[in-house]
């Protein structure tokens, strides 16, 4: 794992915490995660990224709610 990888996963982590805390919304971290890509050079590809295709918590049929 280089650098690069390191310190945008510690970036996305804080990014993490304060969604999940109410701190920012959803958008907003979506802002956050493209440019902390771009800044730490990470490709769209990479599996360090969220990428809603392999990470079952970015999935819709994942967060659509069950109604009884």
């Amino acid at each position: 794992m280089s650098q690069n990888e390191i310190n945008y996963l510690n970036a996305i982590t804080q990014a993490k915490n304060m969604l999940s805390k109410g701190l920012i919304c959803w958008e907003e971290y979506l802002k956050i995660e493209d440019r902390m890509a771009k800044k730490y050079n990470l490709a769209k590809t990479s599996l360090y990224r969220a990428n809603d295709l392999i990470n079952s918590s970015f999935r819709v049929i994942t967060m659509i709610r069950k109604e009884e």
